[in-house]
């Protein structure tokens, strides 16, 4: 079967935000968060995909997810690295924050909130080859005190992570998040020799395919994925029109302003020229020579220590 991008948006909220799918969502959360006790439950918060806007290249198909301790997750697909991204977690995280209290709670009775952001990206370019988990959270720069852990970023960079599965194989730590991503990068792939057995002690991993296939099959789900995958494709291609046009104007800006300063250069030069010419023909004539050097600067339009330096050298 053609199965669709378990990495397109629409695709991705079909398969992980479902009544039947809570076992998905806790395994996938298992892995990233790697939680002190065992996730119970993984309710969404916002299950429906809102079909108004499914065309809109600007809507986000976010999943919310309320844990069994009461700490809300806040999961998202993106294909791209932008880089605006983490001023987007902040914003995303402190809405669900703030979306917590009405008038007259107790600011105690705030959840944790993590922002997860699965990318199909590299966004941190400048950490080692073997790390693509990153984990933000607010900390006293000393590390002489904490806070609680009320507010925590994640950026698995998908590409990274199956770059390594051969390395984390035999680590139960690594092992769950590397087999997502790598599902999540090429469902077709996942039972590729000497995987078989390690993703069978998984099968929150086969029911995903399953999932997936099901989707795949869906007429009406694949026309919504094929309408997100071309308004990612617009946007994209919307993008980098502005940037090349940007780029354009700004090398056409610069040209002209460099052209205009050094005509404005050349006239300067000219000007200053003249103004010289003309105090070399005052000290040449027998009836202006013996001015003072400020009487000479007025009538040249110089300053008297550039009539001074000519009087004493000549030039």
């Amino acid at each position: 079967m053609d199965l669709l991008d378990p990495k397109n948006d629409a695709v991705f909220k079909y398969m992980l935000a479902g009544d039947d799918t809570e076992d998905l969502r806790i395994s996938l959360l298992t892995a990233i968060l790697r939680p002190e006790s065992p996730i119970v439950t993984a309710t969404v918060k916002n299950p429906h995909l809102p079909k108004k806007h499914i065309r809109d290249k600007d809507t986000v198909l976010d999943i919310l997810m309320e844990l069994s301790d009461g700490r809300l997750v806040d999961l998202e697909m993106q294909m791209a690295w932008r880089s605006y991204i983490p001023e987007r977690a902040y914003y995303y995280g402190s809405r669900v924050i703030n979306a917590q209290l009405s008038r007259g709670q107790r600011y105690q009775s705030l959840k944790p909130v993590s922002t997860i952001f699965l990318l199909n990206a590299i966004g941190f370019p400048e950490a080692p080859a073997d790390h693509g988990h990153y984990v933000f959270s607010m900390k006293e720069q000393s590390n002489l005190a904490q806070l609680p852990p009320l507010f925590t970023m994640h950026f698995v960079e998908i590409p990274k992570i199956i770059r390594n599965l051969p390395a984390v194989l035999h680590s139960q730590e690594d092992l769950a998040l590397a087999l997502w991503c790598q599902f999540l990068y090429s469902p077709h792939q996942l039972g590729l020799a000497g995987l078989d057995e390690v993703i069978a002690t998984m099968p929150a991993l086969k029911k995903a395919k399953k999932k997936l296939e099901e989707i795949s099959a869906d007429e009406e789900k694949r026309e919504i994925a094929r309408m997100r995958e071309r308004g990612r494709r617009d946007y994209e291609s919307d993008l980098e029109y502005a940037l090349t046009r940007g780029r354009a104007e700004g090398i056409a800006e610069g040209e002209a302003r460099g052209r205009a300063e050094g005509i404005a250069e050349g006239i300067a030069e000219g000007e200053r020229n003249a103004k010289i010419t003309l105090l070399h023909g005052l000290l040449g004539n027998v009836a202006t020579s013996g001015l003072s050097s400020k009487e000479l600067a007025t009538l040249c339009g110089l300053s008297v220590d550039e009539v001074d330096k000519l009087r004493a050298t000549g030039h």
